[in-house]
């Protein structure tokens, strides 16, 4: 367990210098910043699968910045320039840090197709995303959500209060599409928007 807690405690130390913050960790495992440190802190316990998930989490934005398009979905993988060029040349420009550390999050990208989130989301912007664990999901977050069908869309996700295992699919746009039903087996993958592309 130490061994482990070790471990993570380095690699927080590799994403920070690559503009990922402990903060931003924590929040894409729906952690709260105190209850990361103290999972990671002396009498800490550390989930079961949080190690597991971490150290993809981890490899995934370690990986050189390619793209890949034979994914079944339009949702494309991409993965992240280890040295960072564009963060280092442009580090005193503090707007551009915000931009380069949020590209260092994005493991995926999508288009936006459609209006249904329109004018939050435009036909056309490219969205940056980090995938999520399907089983965390925040009420009235909008997410970018592969669904068991081969659809992919983006939607507010809302619980309905009626039946707590049905999600909400809301659009923002509301004379683009009615509120959709589904459970959450229906999700394949699901992803959070870190950074929108606007044309």
């Amino acid at each position: 367990m130490i061994e482990e807690k070790d471990g993570i405690k380095q690699k927080l130390k590799e994403l920070r210098k690559k503009g990922i913050t402990r903060e931003e960790v924590a929040e894409r495992f729906a952690y709260s910043p105190g209850y990361l440190n103290q999972m990671l802190g002396t009498s800490g316990k550390l989930p079961p699968d949080f190690v597991t998930r971490f150290n993809q989490y981890y490899t995934d934005c370690m990986k050189p910045a390619t793209l890949t398009t034979n994914l079944p979905t339009r949702i494309r993988k991409i993965k992240n320039d280890p040295e960072n060029t564009l963060y280092i040349q442009k580090k005193e420009d503090s707007g551009f840090q915000d931009y380069a550390r949020r590209m260092a999050a994005a493991t995926h990208f999508h288009e936006m197709e459609g209006d249904a989130m329109h004018p939050l989301i435009k036909r056309g912007d490219g969205l940056l995303l980090v995938e999520l664990d399907k089983e965390v999901i925040i009420g009235g977050e909008v997410y970018v959500i592969d669904l068991d069908n081969g659809l992919t869309i983006v939607r507010y996700i809302k619980f309905d209060e009626s039946d707590p295992k049905k999600l909400m699919l809301v659009a923002y746009n509301k004379a683009a599409g009615d509120t959709a039903n589904i459970y959450r087996h229906n999700i394949s993958r699901l992803f959070k928007i870190v950074l929108k592309i606007s044309k």
